[in-house]
């Protein structure tokens, strides 16, 4: 019993279909040679390690390959129902552990630096309108997406130097150990996951900065113009379609044939339906219901949201007709509109 223990593993809570599971549990490290690990396996069976109170199972292997420097997380559980079934599932993450290894590792520090000291120059301008401003600065819009541009920055900067921190952690262990004993990966991959998500926000809200940059353009204006009408608009139009959204998930999310409305709607565009290689697997009343919930969701809403785009265009084109953009002011314009010059 000596390899056999029940701690917390380091690890994140793992959301499984009949319930949640926490990080902790009983452990058995499987690390040596294949005869060690067959006797490991022999010794647990002999012990009753899995018997008719056992819950989930869950196994994770570790593999690197080094001509392509990524590393292969397979995870494999096997859990039972309150009904007594069964639910396989097997899931195979890849990571770049080692960033650093080719050429243009020197480009790709450089750019990170940058990265870092542009939102760090950012956070103090921000801060600075702000203090100066104070509440009114929320009324510009455009001030409010430079607001969430710093911020959703400086959590990219956080998550990745916390990122950075536990690579080397875990580089160290690796280092020391030869790799021979087993590595938990999982939070190197959720900072890694976290920091794609907050990368992704940043760059969005700076494309819409674009179009502030752009509005000496009268189509630009037009555009811009519009979307400050529908603001409220579609602040209500995300609500009711959260709203419609939620009963999809809560009759259809816990399957694994189906899949969310924004995915099946490209799936579907391609023609590489998932649903329809298990259509043998569900009733023809629930593929219709799905279908029905479906094309509502995909023509329903986007009906919806043209209609809206439409009527607050007009509303856009009345107000635009009370001043008038200076095409030609240009170079006005974009020196307007640098770093600290507004």
């Amino acid at each position: 019993m000596e390899r056999f223990f029940h701690f917390s593993f380091l690890g994140l809570p793992y959301f499984g279909k009949p319930s949640y599971y926490s990080e902790s549990g009983y452990i058995s490290l499987l690390n040596g040679s294949k005869t060690y690990i067959r006797k490991q396996l022999i010794k647990l069976q002999n012990e009753n390690w899995i018997d008719e109170k056992t819950k989930t199972i869950f196994v994770e292997l570790v593999a690197y390959n080094p001509g392509y420097n990524y590393f292969g997380i397979i995870k494999l559980s096997l859990k039972k129902t309150e009904v007594g079934i069964f639910e396989p599932s097997a899931k195979i993450e890849v990571y770049r552990l080692f960033k650093y290894l080719n050429i243009e590792k020197g480009n790709a520090k450089a750019f990170e630096a940058f990265f870092t000291l542009l939102g760090i120059i950012l956070l103090i301008k921000e801060v600075y309108y702000l203090g100066k401003k104070k509440l009114s600065y929320f009324k510009n819009i455009w001030k409010f997406n430079d607001f969430l541009i710093v911020i959703w920055m400086t959590v990219t900067n956080v998550v990745f130097y916390v990122r950075m921190a536990k690579i080397s952690e875990t580089i160290k262990v690796l280092e020391k150990t030869n790799g021979n004993v087993y590595i938990n990966f999982e939070k190197v991959i959720k900072l890694e996951w976290v920091f794609i998500f907050s990368l992704s926000i940043t760059a969005v809200l700076t494309t819409l900065k674009i179009i502030e940059f752009l509005r000496f353009n009268n189509h630009v204006e037009a555009m811009s113009r519009t979307l400050k009408w529908m603001f409220v608009c579609l602040c209500y139009y995300f609500v009711f379609f959260a709203a419609f959204v939620l009963p999809f998930h809560l009759i259809f999310g816990n399957d694994d044939k189906f899949e969310i409305i924004d995915l099946m709607s490209f799936a579907l565009i391609f023609q590489k339906s998932p649903l329809l290689n298990h259509r043998k697997n569900v009733g023809t009343f629930v593929l219709l219901i799905y279908y029905i919930f479906l094309l509502i969701g995909m023509i329903g809403g986007f009906a919806i949201f043209v209609m809206i785009a439409t009527t607050e265009y007009l509303e856009a084109k009345k107000d635009s007709s009370k001043t008038e953009v200076n095409q030609f002011g240009v170079y006005k314009h974009f020196k307007k509109m640098t770093l600290f010059m507004k």
